[in-house]
């Protein structure tokens, strides 16, 4: 009989626990804990002297496509390395974004979101998360108010 009791009580507990670690992985904690481990690996492939050239097209009616190279490029490559984790997009994609194309020596090419104000979305290994950097607003921001 107290086989039985102690079965029961192991049964409730692991249903509990599942239950438990089902609620959590499926949380922002989660997401954003995987999401800023991702932006830390992402950063690096930022710091790279493969880099050949930034830009992004402004919008709008009279909009125009931007170039950052040579040292324009290397000061919004240094900047955009420095930003800091913001959050996980895991639940979905921000609207209404710029976006910018990251184009490589071998002429491969990654692309990432401005939202407006300081937030930038990227997406590595499938996740997409938000980055934070004022400095990189007021770079963009230049182009976007004169066009």
């Amino acid at each position: 009989m107290k086989s039985n009791k102690f079965t029961s009580k192991f049964i409730i507990l692991i249903f509990l626990f599942s239950i438990l670690a089902v609620i959590l992985w499926n949380s922002d904690l989660a997401h954003n804990t995987v999401a800023r481990i991702q932006w830390t690996q992402k950063k690096k492939e930022f710091k790279s002297d493969e880099i050949s050239k930034v830009s992004f097209y402004t919008g709008g009616l009279n909009g125009r496509e931007i170039e950052f190279i040579g040292k324009d490029k290397d000061n919004f490559m240094l900047t955009l390395s420095n930003s800091t984790f913001y959050k996980s997009n895991w639940q979905g994609m921000l609207d209404d974004s710029i976006s910018i194309e990251i184009t490589y020596s071998n002429s491969s090419k990654r692309y990432f979101e401005y939202c407006g104000g300081d937030i930038f979305q990227l997406s590595y290994n499938g996740s997409m998360f938000s980055i934070r950097n004022k400095n990189l607003e007021e770079i963009l921001s230049k182009y976007i108010e004169t066009t």
